[in-house]
């Protein structure tokens, strides 16, 4: 009887101190911790452009000024996860949803083109080289392009 009641307090014991091992080092914190600065690079890229209404105050296409493309056009960058989200380019009539997603610092934008052609232009990577009230975004192609957002 004694044996049982020995080895009933260690097996209980021995239960009780692998909860505790395991409740202090859980598998959500070893993640969280892992992901954590590549999440907050995310957020702090995309801190200027997300959840605001912008308008484009500057656009450059291979040493062209085509600003007025975009005169009546309100972007909205939105996000569904921590580097992608929802990028909603509307004007008085229309509002036409394309996707934006972030990797490595840039932007890569991705808009149907069908109902507004111009935003054809947008649809490529985008170093993000000035983010706070005035957001710029130069191609990363090199090729010279450059968009300018600026809070509406």
């Amino acid at each position: 009887m004694k044996t049982s009641i020995s080895k009933l307090m260690l097996l209980t014991g021995i239960l009780f101190s692998g909860a505790m091992i395991f409740n202090s080092c859980s598998k959500s914190d070893s993640i969280n911790n892992a992901i954590t600065p590549a999440v907050a690079g995310v957020v702090k890229a995309t801190s200027g452009i997300l959840n605001r209404d912008l308008i484009v105050t500057m656009a450059i296409d291979g040493g062209t000024n085509i600003t007025a493309d975009f005169n009546s056009i309100v972007f909205t960058f939105t996000s569904t996860s921590a580097a992608t989200g929802y990028a909603d380019a509307r004007n008085d009539l229309l509002n036409v949803r394309g996707i934006w997603s972030m990797q490595a610092g840039n932007i890569t934008m991705s808009f149907p083109t069908n109902i507004l052609s111009q935003l054809a232009f947008m649809n490529r990577e985008w170093i993000i080289t000035e983010n706070g009230n005035n957001v710029e975004l130069r191609s990363a192609s090199g090729d010279g392009d450059l968009i300018q957002l600026t809070g509406k």
